[in-house]
């Protein structure tokens, strides 16, 4: 799968998203793209849609490239300080993938992605209130 490094200058990231697309395309490989940005240590909640980056969802609805939403639960627990707090919970699913060919617009494709990811926080977010 390889990574990319984005925690870099303006400049760095234009560069990064460009070696994202051609990876995308070019070598068909898999990538895992958060486009929440970093870690969020406020709150557990995913961002609001007007919130996320969405560059590379774009690209991916532009090219026919399916994406796979995933929801992650209980990170702001589990790591603290930079430290991983042992005897924390968390979850994470993996949705079906979202094909862009389902889809009128590229707006509504991103809508309907994030609203995966949402949809699954909030299932887990119940699942662990009531464990």
């Amino acid at each position: 799968m390889g990574a990319l490094q984005t925690r870099i200058n303006q400049g760095s990231r234009k560069k990064v998203l460009k070696m994202a697309m051609e990876r995308l395309t070019t070598n068909l490989c898999n990538m895992m793209y958060y486009p929440e940005g970093s870690r969020n240590k406020l709150s557990d909640s995913p961002k609001d849609l007007a919130l996320i980056k969405t560059p590379i969802i774009k690209y991916a609805y532009e090219k026919g490239i399916a994406v796979y939403p995933v929801s992650i639960f209980g990170t702001n627990q589990l790591i603290k300080k930079n430290i991983l707090q042992f005897g924390s919970t968390a979850g994470i699913i993996f949705h079906e993938g979202v094909h862009p060919s389902k889809f009128s617009d590229k707006e509504e494709f991103i809508k309907y992605t994030w609203k995966q990811v949402q949809k699954g926080h909030q299932e887990l977010s119940e699942k662990f209130a009531r464990a």
